[in-house]
């Protein structure tokens, strides 16, 4: 072991530290890589990021499950025991309540012509009124039940309320649903209960009109159905494909003009179903493990398709003709469509239409193509709205910089502390010499 130089054994020309300001040097870098290695023990894995919003594609927060909306035949949909606290996938990514400052759907009336909808679902209660049931087979009524739990989870998508705790709203949750059954089963309904419902949607006053469920009956009842209801100025919107996933080209009422039909994506954007050349597709909108309402209690259930695509697109429909009640149906669709999320393609894109839906961009947009036409409105209001937490690395990465320039700095200091001595008795002459 090497023994240090006594005081009177050293070179009188070589640089000398006293030993005291060495021991203190020492001490503080000591010091210092404990306390960056106790930053990190303290931030632990991760630190939430300020608000932010994230566009369709990107990477979506970890979600509580929910079991899946249940395909009954002999029964009816029981109540969810679950009940999902974080906020759904597909509200991160389209973020509907940046929207909600300027209007939250109050004033337009969203008729759902499907199975349906329960006003004994939690999350919908006030938001459902007295409708009708044209469905085969049935005595009539308002349908503000649902058996089959089908319209309940579309109407949930366009107008459930917010509640404390949960992360999951409709994109309207101001808009009044009006429950139009053309089914009572989870059959597809005909080309003849589907233009019943849609001339009974709108001598209702439905503003918008979601239609889940297509049929590949294209009927003459059914086209003047659709024509009834678009010249009086209601937007329809409705499932590019079949509930089951299949598509059986082509399919109404969405292949019909002037009628927004609707495809689902997943997370990343791909399509909900294996794409048909033959399909007429107008906008995309989340469409793959898509959490909504169930029709007892204040339980969520998870279901996939583009059938619930709709009740996005109807929901941002509904907040636009909330906010900009002179448009007419055919501009509130050129809105939807000028604003939506492009897929990078030639336009219209077979796949995803003219893109994925955007609500906030739909109502807050300014659209050269319509001065004169919209009225002039508030400054716009971002509002404050609790986004759900993300991870960022960032602080990590610069704990673990200062951590590895502290290790660095000992190193570096052990090394002259060592080589010091002997460098001192060389009076620094190189090895050898």
């Amino acid at each position: 072991m090497a023994v240090m130089a006594s005081a009177d054994e050293r070179d009188p020309d070589a640089p000398w530290i006293p030993r005291r300001s060495r021991r203190r040097f020492a001490t503080v870098v000591t010091r210092v890589a404990a306390g960056a290695v106790g930053v990190v023990l303290l931030l632990g894995p991760g630190v939430p990021c300020g608000p932010g919003t994230a566009g369709l594609g990107a990477p979506a927060l970890a979600q509580s499950s929910a079991p899946a909306l249940p395909n009954v035949t002999n029964s009816c949909v029981p109540a969810s025991p679950t009940v999902v606290s974080p906020m759904p996938w597909p509200q991160q990514q389209m973020a509907p309540e940046r929207a909600w400052e300027l209007t939250r759907g109050d004033g337009v009336t969203v008729a759902v012509v499907d199975t349906g909808v329960s006003a004994d679902s939690g999350p919908l209660t006030g938001a459902v009124r007295d409708g009708v049931d044209v469905a085969p087979g049935s005595n009539g009524g308002d349908a503000d039940d649902d058996c089959i739990g089908y319209g309940t989870f579309v109407a949930g998508l366009i107008a459930a309320r917010p509640r404390e705790g949960v992360g999951f709203a409709g994109v309207a949750p101001g808009a009044t649903i009006v429950p139009i059954r053309v089914s009572a089963s989870a059959h597809t309904p005909g080309s003849g209960p589907l233009a019943d419902g849609i001339r009974e949607a709108v001598d209702a006053g439905a503003d918008v009109i979601a239609v889940p469920a297509g049929t590949g009956e294209d009927s003459e009842a059914l086209r003047a159905a659709v024509e009834y209801a678009q010249a009086e100025d209601a937007l329809i919107v409705a499932a590019a494909y079949e509930r089951s996933g299949r598509f059986a080209p082509p399919r109404y009422p969405a292949s019909y003009p002037g009628v927004i039909a609707v495809v689902g994506v997943a997370p990343d954007g791909s399509p909900a179903e294996e794409p048909s050349p033959e399909a007429v597709v107008t906008l995309a909108a989340p469409g793959v493990d898509v959490i909504s309402v169930a029709p007892h209690g204040n339980g969520h259930f998870t279901a996939s398709g583009s059938w619930t695509a709709v009740g996005f697109v109807a929901g941002a429909a509904a907040l636009v003709r909330a906010y900009l009640p002179e448009l007419s149906a055919e501009q509130v669709l050129q809105r939807l469509i000028t604003t939506a999320d492009r897929p990078g393609r030639s336009l219209p894109d077979p796949v995803l239409g003219y893109g994925v839906v955007d609500p906030y961009s739909a109502v807050s947009a300014v659209l050269p193509q319509e001065a004169g036409l919209v009225q002039d409105r508030p400054a716009e209001v971002h509002p404050e709205v609790p986004q759900p937490e993300l991870v960022d690395e960032r602080p990590n990465m610069v704990v673990l910089a200062v951590i590895g320039g502290s290790v660095l700095l000992v190193v570096v200091v052990a090394v002259v502390w060592a080589c010091l001595p002997r460098g001192q008795r060389r009076s620094w002459r190189p090895a050898g010499h």
